[in-house]
């Protein structure tokens, strides 16, 4: 079987719902490219068709005006059934466990298909700055409708998870998040996760059964930002720049908040996305007195962000024990844009040589900014280091890798009885 019949399915808008719908993107081009046959099945909310692969807009339940993660694909038995006779397929990958890793099992079970699925979300890494969004969606979701949805709608093919000792390095919830991620994993034939610290504490969680069935596949950077070059001239002012959802998790009021701390007339911050904390962190940055701070607002153009990205000289990004692999960072790194972060386990697309490494609080985000603003020959070093790290991530070779993954789920698949 040369050529595969791949549906994507994902719940988040595409594309613009940030480094998730990035990542499909590349998937969706570079899979099609490569020859197979690729479908993406997306929400029809906030929808813009892609250049490069076909696409099918499905219903989806969202209340008006919230965020990409509070969308979900409409799974029920009557659509799958009507897809599983109009979509022939050979594989479904799902990348978010809401309705799409729902309809994808239906589907799997329907069609006696794999069910590949991938782990974009740290679930475990959002009580630290949203604690009651967070606990509601562990309680309730996680632990609860969770817990009874998944053995019911999918085809059964589970392993039996083992019990695992907390260790004094893990959170409170972070033990219970995982394990409930472990419960999706073991109802697929394969799982994936860009980040190796995610995949490593969802088979700790399995109490190591799931070892055989997850696999590391880092994301890779799009060609816009691998082939964009800096406009902007050097003009004595730093710019920083932050991309991404604009949500208590991503704290972007920390960045503001060290921005105003470092009071430098020769910098600005330039702030791109939306989202629940857009209007409080405009009004939070009104009280800049030094410099001066913009917002765009979202941009689902990619090439219109990967120049934003390539015209600044700091690409900053402050959240902390929540992300999983960001594709801002490979990509800030792809376009020749140094970083600066605070999670040491995002090593992805990070290095000594075209990153800074500070600690979370104010106070360190604000010294960060102070030490590279004022070494704009650092500046350039890094940048060129950042470009030079970037070339593994290939868009090419993610899709490479998932096309394994793909070939080794047909041939250990066993349909349900």
């Amino acid at each position: 079987m040369d050529k595969l019949r791949i549906g994507l399915f994902m719940d988040d808008f595409f594309p613009s719902s940030g480094g998730i719908g990035r990542s499909v993107q590349v998937q969706l081009a570079k899979l099609t490219e490569a020859g197979h046959d690729v479908t993406l099945f997306a929400p029809n909310s906030h929808f813009t068709p892609p250049e490069i692969g076909k696409y099918v807009k499905l219903p989806c339940l969202r209340l008006p005006g919230t965020p990409s993660y509070c969308c979900i694909l409409f799974a029920n038995p009557v659509l799958a059934s009507q897809m599983a006779e109009q979509y022939p397929l050979d594989v479904i990958h799902t990348q978010n466990e809401r309705g799409a890793y729902y309809l994808g099992a239906m589907l799997s079970k329907l069609m006696k298909i794999p069910q590949v699925h991938t782990f974009h979300t740290n679930f475990a890494g959002a009580h630290a700055d949203n604690p009651v969004g967070a606990g509601v969606v562990s309680v309730a979701y996680l632990e609860g409708l969770a817990r009874l949805l998944i053995p019911a709608l999918t085809a059964r093919k589970t392993v039996k998870l083992k019990r695992n000792k907390l260790s004094n390095e893990d959170g409170t919830f972070d033990r219970p998040d995982f394990r409930a991620l472990a419960r999706f994993a073991s109802h697929v034939t394969e799982c994936t996760s860009p980040a190796s610290h995610i995949a490593d504490a969802i088979v700790k969680a399995s109490g190591g059964v799931l070892a055989d069935r997850m696999s590391v596949i880092p994301n890779g950077v799009s060609e816009p930002f691998r082939k964009v070059q800096r406009r902007r001239g050097r003009d004595g002012i730093t710019r920083f720049i932050s991309v991404g959802r604009l949500d208590p998790e991503k704290r972007v009021d920390a960045i503001i908040d060290a921005y105003i701390e470092l009071a430098d007339d020769a910098t600005e911050l330039v702030i791109i996305g939306d989202g629940s904390q857009f209007s409080h962190l405009k009004r939070k940055a009104q009280s800049v007195r030094h410099g001066r701070i913009l917002f765009t607002g979202p941009l689902s153009n990619q090439e219109r962000i990967a120049q934003e990205v390539a015209d600044a000289d700091v690409f900053v990004l402050a959240s902390w024990h929540y992300d999983v692999q960001p594709m801002v960072l490979i990509e800030a790194a792809s376009a020749g844009t140094p970083i600066m972060y605070c999670d040491p386990r995002l090593k992805t697309g990070t290095s000594p040589e075209n990153a800074l490494l500070t600690n979370p609080d104010v106070a360190s985000l604000a010294r960060g900014m102070a030490e590279l603003a004022a070494d704009h020959g650092r500046l350039e070093k890094m940048g060129k280091a950042g470009r030079e790290l970037s070339e593994s991530f290939t868009p090419e070779t993610m899709a490479h890798r998932y096309e394994e993954v793909y070939r080794r789920a047909i041939e250990r698949y066993v349909p349900p009885k």
